[in-house]
């Protein structure tokens, strides 16, 4: 057998060998205590305390992690649960954004969390440990019921170690979805909103930062939790922006705000994007935007994409499960 064939045979024993290994072993993730928001929003001149029951539907087995590659989640040197964890973190960030919330069981509005997952996927070792972060609550009050969901798609492939992937692809897209969650409870229940000073100053950090600060992405996503129309045309802007990231989370925040005029923005961005996250941002903005015109997409591509096979078929059936 000549040198090279078997040199050959070597090199793919080798890759065999290794992706076994990263799909039959498991790692521990610690989970850190989120971190809360830096600004508090102005509140409305007629403001008042408002009620709220924080509760879950998880039950004590519920797993928040799966997918190719087995991650332990691990909070406090123990299994991270779902229920203590959420309400916890989401307490603490409504608190840092000023809002007036009393926590009562018997309350007026009720936050049920339904679903926390955190998906993982990852080919081989030379490739990125990709997450799906979502979670989907419901909003109960007086006067209907409020689907709330929330999506972060981050990626790492680690160099040195695996310890590399757990800021990125677990601490920070868990910070990102209890701030959503919250900025989207204050949106609906309260109205307050950042002031026009605390975008303006924003949109000049992210302008400074974008091409430099690799965490810059999170000014944007600060832009999506403002609830103040005078984010929305920089958000436009950022979500051709060159960074991946920057343009992910431009794309997210145009939906958390929610304005019905950019419907037809969201789905140009799906139909033309060169990139699945995109596509798949485009998807869940356009899930958080709402009523029957963004509905009816949603269910004829679900129609499309749930009988096919492959990554973006499954990662897309996911987003659209969020909403209908």
């Amino acid at each position: 057998m000549k040198k090279n064939t078997i040199y050959s045979l070597m090199k793919c024993s080798l890759v065999v060998v290794i992706i076994s290994l990263i799909q039959a072993c498991s790692l521990n993730v610690p989970i850190d205590n989120p971190e809360v928001s830096k600004f508090s929003y102005v509140p409305k001149n007629d403001s008042k305390s408002v009620q709220l029951n924080l509760t879950d539907n998880f039950d004590e087995n519920h797993q928040i992690s799966h997918g190719r590659v087995k991650i332990n989640l691990v909070h406090d040197a123990a299994e991270l649960k779902a229920g203590p964890f959420l309400t916890s973190s989401l307490k603490n960030e409504l608190e840092s954004r000023g809002l007036p919330i009393q926590y009562n069981a018997s309350g007026e509005n009720t936050i049920e969390f339904q679903d926390f997952e955190i998906l993982n996927h990852r080919v081989s070792g030379f490739s990125p440990m990709v997450t799906i972060s979502t979670i989907k609550a419901v909003l109960v009050t007086k006067d209907g019921d409020i689907n709330i969901a929330a999506m972060v798609k981050r990626a790492k492939v680690p160099v040195w170690s695996m310890n590399e992937i757990n800021e990125p692809c677990y601490n920070e897209p868990i910070e990102l979805l209890v701030k959503e969650v919250a900025a989207k409870i204050n949106k609906n229940i309260f109205g307050y909103s950042l002031s026009d000073k605390q975008v303006d100053d924003l949109v000049s950090k992210i302008e400074s930062e974008a091409n430099s600060n690799s965490l810059s992405y999170l000014d944007v996503y600060e832009l999506g939790f403002s609830n103040n129309p005078k984010a929305i045309e920089p958000l436009k802007e950022l979500a051709s922006h060159k960074g991946e990231y920057i343009r992910m989370a431009a794309i997210s925040s145009m939906g958390i705000l929610g304005v019905e005029d950019y419907l037809d923005d969201l789905k140009t961005i799906y139909a033309n994007a060169r990139t699945w996250q995109d596509r798949g941002m485009a998807l869940k903005s356009i899930g958080d935007i709402g009523g029957d015109e963004a509905i009816e997409f949603l269910t004829q591509e679900k129609a499309k994409w749930i009988n096919l096979t492959g990554s973006e078929a499954k990662w897309n059936s996911l987003i659209i499960s969020l909403y209908i």
